[in-house]
């Protein structure tokens, strides 16, 4: 459930809520295009976010995930997509 804290405005979900991204990425203007995932806080290395990409066919198609939408390319990326 979203619930909006009075004092503060923010807007938080609850623990056994499902969150649309994990809590410490967010969505932002972006200089590469339009709007891009961004991290809203220091993250540890190899965390796993989740799936955004799923192969779909023998035809090579793929099908784009929610989170798989806003991950874009950068000359300086910080991050990597491991394919297993």
């Amino acid at each position: 459930m979203l619930t909006e804290t009075p004092i503060t405005g923010s807007k938080t979900f609850d623990k056994n809520s499902c969150r649309p991204l994990p809590k410490c990425l967010t969505i932002k203007s972006s200089d590469i295009d339009g709007l891009g995932l961004f991290a809203a806080e220091n993250i540890p290395a190899k965390v796993y976010f989740g799936e955004t990409h799923f192969k779909i066919d023998s035809l090579a198609d793929w099908l784009r995930t929610p989170l798989g939408g806003w991950i874009y390319h950068s000359d300086s990326c910080n991050a990597s997509i491991n394919l297993l």
